[in-house]
């Protein structure tokens, strides 16, 4: 495969294109304290994570191309002819469909062809075997998508306005046109301005709204579900103050014994403070809610806090969680030490995982990440 580029770059280089080159490595480390603990051995596991890119550009024509190992990663090449222009790509994601609700959407694909002319865009991807395409065609201020896959058609047409008061934006999608029904149709229309933020949706034959607003200083935001306006909607609402924030939202307001926090359904508070100290800056918070987190469905409390500091080319970051649930009380714990300000180098230390929102325990693991680039 290496033989194989090389020849292309020679052949390439005779239509005077400019050459560019570049490389990475990374070696990262991870060392298991549970299992020194449990049996006594210390162990870890090296990745070595080589990478060459190169590059050849000229006016109308471009190749690149990325090795990892000794195989090819991913290339694209690219040609131009006047208003045409066609781009070949292997193992890369070329754009999307542009449709601003993401449903009528094509950005999964590995490889596959693309064709610009003017206002029109084809494509066509595959993808472990799936084919599928799209013709995007922008006549401003319509923007019409027609995408083929899995043997279905979907049509999107969509539009925005910008007015003195703020953006208007529209959209109308039938997903499967060919075996039409309402179920699969979706309306979506929306207006935003400085100081407020209005979206109106219609799928799966039931009608939301997302509104948010900003009266300085407090900001309200949340959802109202046309079909089930008690159950459903939702109101949340931000209040600064110095330092200070506080946020409070509802889930649905349908509220039992209002002296039992367990009979008030879904709702949250958090109070949070952001401090700047002897060169410190952190934040802690306190959140009371049903649930207690991402990862508890009960009620229950939340502390958090985190602290970083940069002295020079070191950083420091540290953080941590407890929650108090009703249920279950877990600790996370997350630090990372940086060293930077190389010309093309960083070398980083952590423990364990700094993801809070999908774990809430920690991961007892020490992992050293050493990165270049030149």
């Amino acid at each position: 495969m290496k033989r194989l580029l090389i020849i292309l770059f020679s052949v390439l280089a005779v239509f005077s294109f400019s050459f560019d080159q570049r490389y990475s490595l990374k070696l990262s480390t991870s060392i298991d304290l549970d299992q020194v603990i449990s049996d006594g051995e210390f162990s870890y596991s090296l990745s070595p994570d080589f990478k060459m890119g190169f590059s050849l550009f000229e006016k109308n024509h471009s190749f690149e191309a990325e090795i990892f190992g000794n195989s090819l990663n991913s290339s694209t090449v690219s040609f131009k002819l006047g208003n045409l222009k066609t781009t070949a790509f292997y193992n890369r994601q070329i754009g999307t469909t542009n449709d601003p609700l993401r449903i009528v959407n094509v950005d999964t694909g590995k490889h596959g062809l693309e064709v610009n002319y003017d206002k029109f865009r084809f494509v066509l991807y595959t993808n472990s075997g799936d084919k599928f395409g799209y013709l995007n065609v922008n006549f401003e201020p319509l923007n019409s998508i027609f995408v083929i896959r899995d043997g279905k058609i979907d049509v999107a047409l969509n539009t925005a306005l910008n007015t003195p008061f703020g953006r208007m934006e529209a959209e109308v999608i039938q997903t499967d046109i060919v075996d039409f029904s309402l179920e699969k149709s979706v309306l979506y229309g929306g207006f935003f301005s400085k100081d407020f933020n209005f979206k109106y949706y219609y799928k799966d034959s039931s009608s939301k709204v997302d509104y948010w607003t900003k009266i300085e200083p407090i900001s309200l935001y949340g959802s109202i579900s046309i079909d089930n306006l008690v159950e459903e909607s939702s109101i949340n609402v931000d209040i600064p103050f110095d330092q200070f924030i506080l946020s409070i939202g509802k889930t649905g307001f349908n509220i039992g014994n209002i002296s039992n926090p367990l009979e008030w359904g879904k709702f949250y508070s958090t109070l949070s403070y952001s401090f700047s100290l002897a060169g410190f800056n952190g934040k802690v918070s306190y959140t009371f809610g049903k649930p207690a987190h991402n990862t508890v469905q009960t009620i229950g409390e939340v502390y958090y806090g985190e602290i970083s500091r940069s002295f020079g080319r070191f950083s420091l970051f540290g953080k941590a969680q407890y929650i108090n649930g009703y249920y279950e009380k877990s600790l996370a714990l997350f630090a990372e030490a940086k060293i930077t300000g190389f010309q093309n180098a960083e070398i980083k230390l952590t423990y364990g995982n700094g993801d809070f929102w999908k774990f809430n325990t920690t991961k007892n693991i020490i992992s050293i990440e050493f990165n270049t680039w030149w």
